[in-house]
């Protein structure tokens, strides 16, 4: 599955963010470059801490810089790249897909 300007893609059981990339190990995600960590419906980043619980986000900083990117987590919602990402029910969608989180486990 890739973004229509491919900017997220699947690859060899990973998921790579504009040069980034995304593995899945026991419910654990982790970018290359970054510090993104899930488990038991927890996301972590490094140089701050955005963790969902129960559906909802904290964050210390408005903006999450990824590769260049900004990262916005607000009212249930995460854009990045002028591209919406909203929460319901447990399941992130974006125009082309969705991701659902569960159990510490992330699936498109």
């Amino acid at each position: 599955w890739g973004m229509r300007k491919g900017n997220w893609k699947g690859h060899d059981g990973g998921w790579k963010v504009r040069g980034g990339r995304w593995k899945m190990r026991d419910g654990s995600w982790k970018m290359r470059d970054g510090s993104w960590k899930m488990r038991d419906g927890s996301w972590k980043v490094r140089d701050g801490s955005m963790k969902m619980h129960d559906r909802s986000w904290k964050m210390l900083d408005r903006d999450w810089k990824l590769r260049g990117g900004s990262w916005k987590v607000r009212d249930g919602s995460m854009k990045m790249h002028d591209r919406s990402w909203k929460m319901l029910d447990g399941d992130w969608k974006v125009r082309d897909g969705s991701w659902k989180v569960r159990d510490g486990s992330m699936k498109m």
